[in-house]
């Protein structure tokens, strides 16, 4: 479900949050002949859905079949704000979720019914200056980012973090800037024991002491 499935959520057109209804998984052995599943909605009447793709494997065609005497429209617009930008680690990209309708940007998409753009890579995103310099150019509400995980060292990030906050900033001068971290989570021995983590976490929050100084 986390690397090939896909998920089925019915959006409300009142503003509540979307209401979760299954996640289509395909066979193990599944290759290249693709799969077939079915859900019954139990009534006829109006529904919105969203599809939330799968986070690694990639699709070829995707058929979506309805009842005789159905017809299929457009789906609900999000708000007319521009989207949410994140730029991570895989933690971002979604990899560690256990389906794609729960990496936390699709979450906060439902919630606020505003679009996101996921810029998350897994092991490769490390504050480049071309990563830098497309993310200032983008039409954004937010801008989240946490690549601190795929920082090899707390020196790496303490030459980029800062940098690609004022690169943002500059041309942003309102918007918005979350800064996160690695999360550290109950019992995270693994963390604590590896100096580099605790590096690049002060070096985020050093980021932020400095902004609010500036």
């Amino acid at each position: 479900s986390g690397a090939a499935g896909f998920d089925l959520f019915i959006d409300s057109p009142v503003g509540a949050e979307s209401r979760y209804v299954r996640t289509f998984m395909p066979p193990w052995h599944t290759k290249d002949e693709g799969y077939e599943s079915r859900i019954d909605l139990g009534s006829k009447k109006l529904r919105y859905f969203t599809i939330n793709f799968p986070s690694y494997s990639g699709v070829d065609e995707l058929l979506v079949g309805i009842s005789e005497g159905s017809t299929l429209g457009e789906g609900l617009p999000y708000r007319s704000l521009a989207p949410f930008v994140y730029y991570g680690s895989s933690i971002t990209q979604g990899g560690c979720a256990s389906r794609p309708g729960n990496a936390y940007q699709a979450m906060l998409t439902r919630r606020f019914n505003l679009d996101h753009i996921n810029l998350g890579f897994s092991g490769s995103a490390k504050g480049e200056d071309e990563m830098m310099e497309y993310i200032a150019s983008l039409d954004m509400s937010v801008f989240v980012y946490d690549y601190d995980y795929n920082a090899p060292t707390g020196e790496h990030l303490l030459k980029t973090h800062e940098r690609m906050f004022k690169k943002i900033r500059e041309k942003n001068p309102s918007l918005p800037i979350v800064f996160a971290s690695k999360p550290k989570y109950l019992g995270d021995e693994f963390g604590d024991k590896i100096p580099r983590y605790k590096e690049t976490r002060e070096e985020v929050y050093n980021t932020y002491k400095k902004a609010i100084a500036a």
